[in-house]
């Protein structure tokens, strides 16, 4: 899951995609509970070139490789 704008960049690696998207639902309930308005929740991305631009922000923050962003799993 990433949290990003111009002028920061979080991010938190789930164990699995299901376990992404249930954060990303309470992280979205908890906001509407709370009156925050200033949050865009974009959902999982699936286009490949959305995917590709979320891979280069990643590596450019991180610095690193793309064989480890494009892992599958949390295990070394």
């Amino acid at each position: 899951m990433i949290f990003y704008n111009e002028d920061s960049f979080d991010m938190v690696i789930c164990k699995c995609k299901q376990d992404a998207q249930r954060l990303h639902h309470e992280l979205n309930k908890a906001a509407k509970d709370n009156g925050i308005k200033n949050l865009y929740f974009m959902g999982t991305a699936t286009d490949k070139k959305i995917m590709g631009d979320y891979y280069e922000i990643i590596h450019e923050k991180t610095g690193w490789d793309y064989t480890k962003i494009w892992r599958t799993t949390t295990r070394p």
